[in-house]
């Protein structure tokens, strides 16, 4: 994604989202029905397709031992199921890791996943 806008816009999104977030952790009603409705307050094309990405995407590991990054499973029709990794500076750029979570967990536990993934999780 390029850039759009200065400090002060992506400190606008960060507070939006950070607070979406809280709201819906804590269950408080914000007066807004989605996330999506705090981004077209925000009005910022990088944040609806940040939040595009993991409405169709589901987190089940983070990690930040040597760089920020996660796992997560695929909610998108075409590779439905299967296990991504993504990480900093894209997050939104995924790389595909497994066909399912069951094969990411073999894979985890035998310690036959890719080095790079197994060095950010146990090594």
């Amino acid at each position: 994604m390029e850039h759009r806008g200065g400090q002060e816009q992506q400190d606008k999104i960060v507070s939006a989202l950070m607070f979406a977030d809280a709201a819906v952790t804590i269950g408080v009603s914000t007066g807004m029905s989605t996330r999506a409705n705090i981004v077209e307050d925000v009005q910022c094309e990088d944040a609806k397709e940040i939040i595009e990405f993991w409405n169709q995407h589901i987190p089940i590991l983070l990690s930040c031992r040597k760089f920020y990054c996660y796992f997560a499973i695929s909610l998108l029709s075409e590779n439905y199921g299967q296990i991504i990794f993504g990480s900093e500076p894209e997050f939104e750029e995924p790389e595909f890791v497994a066909n399912d979570f069951l094969e990411f967990m073999t894979k985890l536990t035998s310690k036959t996943l890719d080095k790079k993934y197994l060095e950010q999780i146990i090594m």
